[in-house]
């Protein structure tokens, strides 16, 4: 069942949705993606913000759940951020009655149509010499990059939400997830103009069973979130919130994009930094609730260049 949502939701994304055929701009409609990612999370190492200095050079790990949409296998061969100066795809085994963890040489191989879980315990992204502490609420971002069947390599860009615990797992999975920044990667800019504003955008699939609803936003770095939606009126370009919340119908695909449906970040709380990240709870109709990663990138730019 799974495999069939999966499928549907690559066939629902490789065409622009109804709503934005003609107001999404050309560079919005990005090619379906060859991986999704859910549960992701990464073990907080400090309790509070005053205490982060104290855990640089300790050691955390990322996790999260892939699963490869596309009709060949594609391998994990590498992942790369700020986070720590050492960072290696792991594997917990056990040597006798020893349980050890080692490197993957040859990267983690995602099957075609099927998914393989970062856990503790097993798989994982073993982050070394930590180069600030990971406090809770806080996210990071990394790159991921995978070697394709046809011999090409895909550089995908996550940001990854630092919990105290492991989430509960959510019928919910993400892919191109961005914000898009407010000062650059070298601004020294530590406020943030008041009114400021941003936007949330990702590709959302529904993998569980019964229709459900986003009906909330909340993050840290905004006063105001909400969903919103860009419509034509008398050929005028309106933005409005979506009072009822976003449907998200089961084996489906939502796609968040400029012009189209996005999360709206009102009144910022700080500045957007490129290259920086911040996390989102989602709140869902049925009360479940997800927090994703969101890496801070102008991804309309970043496509272009490719």
């Amino acid at each position: 069942m799974r495999k069939f949502l999966l499928v549907c939701f690559l066939l629902l994304l490789t065409v622009p949705a109804a709503y934005a055929q003609d107001m999404m701009p050309a560079h919005a409609n990005a090619d379906a993606p060859v991986v999704v990612y859910s549960d992701v999370w990464a073990r907080a190492t400090v309790a509070g913000v005053n205490m982060a200095k104290q855990a640089m050079g300790g050691v955390s790990a990322a996790y999260m759940t892939i699963t490869n949409l596309s009709d060949a296998d594609v391998t994990l061969t590498g992942v790369a951020g700020l986070v720590a100066s050492m960072i290696e795809i792991h594997n917990v085994v056990m040597d006798g009655d020893v349980m050890m963890m080692q490197p993957l040489a040859d990267g983690l191989v995602i099957p075609a149509g099927e998914s393989v879980a970062l856990a503790p315990g097993g798989y994982h992204i073993m982050l070394m010499d930590l180069q600030m502490g990971l406090v809770p609420g806080d996210a990071f971002p990394l790159a991921l990059t995978y070697a394709l069947a046809d011999g090409s390599t895909m550089e995908d860009r996550i940001a990854v939400p630092v919990l105290e615990e492991a989430p509960e797992a959510a019928p919910f999975a993400v892919a191109g997830v961005w914000s898009r920044p407010t000062i650059a990667a070298d601004d020294d800019a530590n406020t943030v103009e008041p009114g400021g504003v941003s936007a949330v955008y990702m590709h959302l699939l529904n993998v569980g069973e019964a229709d459900d609803v986003l009906v909330g936003v909340e993050t840290s770095v905004a006063t105001v979130s909400e969903i919103h939606e860009v419509r034509m009126q008398n050929d005028v370009m309106q933005m409005q919130p979506l009072a009822d919340g976003l449907m998200l119908p089961p084996g489906e695909g939502v796609i968040l994009a400029p012009g189209g449906y996005h999360i709206m970040l009102m009144d910022l709380t700080q500045p957007l930094r490129d290259g920086s990240a911040f996390a989102v709870t989602l709140t869902l109709e049925s009360g479940a609730s997800f927090t994703v990663g969101v890496p801070i990138y102008d991804r309309t730019m970043s496509m272009a260049g490719m």
